[in-house]
């Protein structure tokens, strides 16, 4: 008998648009968006660098990664100080929220001009 793994749909998108500073502010808290730096010049000047990226199960079942069964719309969200969102290793989590346990400060930014 086979299983049923679920599908993941990972998206990020830059901290320097409407939308992601919106859904920040209100999972996180503005506290979160106040640590982030700023761009200093450029046609994004004064906006935050970072992304914001969350994982989305589209289709139930047993997720390998968290060794347990995932039901669809369970969503996590995260916020990501890196130069490119898909560099794993040059990246730097700054807070983490999952429905249930809420959200978690994992690492203070220094804000830089």
């Amino acid at each position: 008998m086979s299983a049923q793994y679920a599908v993941v749909e990972h998206r990020c998108v830059a901290m320097s648009t409407d939308f992601s500073q919106t859904l920040v502010a209100e999972k996180f808290g503005p506290e979160v968006l106040a640590r982030l730096p700023l761009y200093s010049r450029g046609p994004r000047k004064g906006l935050p660098k970072g992304y914001l990226c969350w994982r989305k199960c589209t289709v139930g079942g047993w997720s390998r990664m968290r060794q347990c069964v995932v039901y669809p719309g369970t969503s996590e969200w995260c916020v990501r100080l890196a130069v490119d969102y898909m560099d794993p290793e040059n990246q730097t989590v700054l807070a983490t929220w999952e429905r249930g346990s809420g959200t978690t400060i994992v690492a203070d930014a220094a804000r830089s001009s």
